[in-house]
């Protein structure tokens, strides 16, 4: 679940070559901004999003010609935050996991991936709630209204691994109705209860 920005990277330096950076300029950067473009860069590769996260701010700061600067901060604003989301879906916390990506949101509003992980999120959380119910139905009725909930609920998110599941279930869900019928036809087999002795009153 983790973005990767090894993309974003490599044309970052592209382009910081192709705009004068090279050997032949760098008389030219101020040195603040190398210094800090090295721990920005330094930090990614060590997964170290928080303090990416800050450098990256500062330096486009220091020198805001850098727009991809800009992406590659909210991508780290973004890893930062799914690592600890990674660990709530590992333990199968969904709602924790909602809570973080919306603090997320809420701390930078401006970026866009955070957003995306949310809805990915609460789709997931969807699918389990929808999945746990199909296995809590306890008759056939209950069943064949679970499933095609899970159908309506799913359909956007449709799998052939989902089809295969919903069909296995459609039989288990007839073989319980055929199971329903039998003992319905069957008639109850109540023993008599003995008769209580009569007390004769004389």
């Amino acid at each position: 679940m983790k973005i990767s920005s090894s993309s974003l990277l490599a044309a970052l330096c592209a382009a910081l070559v192709l705009c004068g950076c090279g050997k032949e300029n760098e008389q030219n950067i101020p040195v603040a901004s190398a210094e800090l473009m090295l721990r920005f860069f330094n930090s990614m590769r060590n997964g170290d999003h928080a303090s990416a996260v800050q450098q990256g701010i500062k330096l486009y700061t220091v020198d805001n010609t850098q727009d991809s600067v800009i992406q590659l901060v909210m991508l780290e604003q973004a890893n930062y935050y799914v690592t600890q989301v990674q660990k709530h879906l590992n333990s199968g916390d969904l709602n924790s996991a909602l809570q973080v990506l919306s603090e997320g949101m809420k701390r930078y509003p401006e970026n866009k991936n955070l957003p995306q992980y949310y809805r990915r999120v609460r789709q997931l959380r969807n699918v389990r709630a929808l999945l746990d119910a199909m296995n809590k139905a306890d008759n056939s009725a209950s069943m064949a209204a679970a499933l095609t909930a899970a159908r309506i609920g799913l359909a956007a998110n449709m799998t052939p691994a989902l089809e295969k599941h919903f069909a296995e279930y459609e039989n288990k869900i007839a073989a319980v109705r055929s199971t329903e019928k039998k003992v319905e036809k069957t008639p109850s087999l109540v023993e008599p209860e003995p008769e209580k002795n009569k007390v004769s009153v004389n």
